[in-house]
């Protein structure tokens, strides 16, 4: 699933991604900016036809050049729950 999502770091700007799956624990997401192992982010991913939802990643590994896999550390469980819809 294809999604717009805005990456945070606690300073600098902001960081235009795009997911590639999406799942209630994590997320595959295409970064044009490096993201480190293990560093916090904080996302807002917009849904389609319904509110954004946000919270913190932690990213995971490097999948490939631009590719990275991120789970979900601060997720309501609402939120959790709109995922596995």
């Amino acid at each position: 699933m294809e999604l717009e999502c805005t990456l945070r770091r606690r300073v600098g700007k902001p960081i235009q991604a795009r997911t590639r799956d999406v799942g209630p624990e994590g997320m595959c997401i295409c970064s044009p900016r490096p993201l480190a192992v293990d560093e916090l982010l904080n996302f807002d991913l917009e849904l389609e036809g319904g509110p954004h939802l946000d919270g913190t990643v932690r990213v995971l590994r490097q999948q490939d050049l631009e590719l990275y896999a991120v789970r979900f550390e601060v997720l309501s469980e609402p939120k959790r729950g709109r995922l596995r819809e």
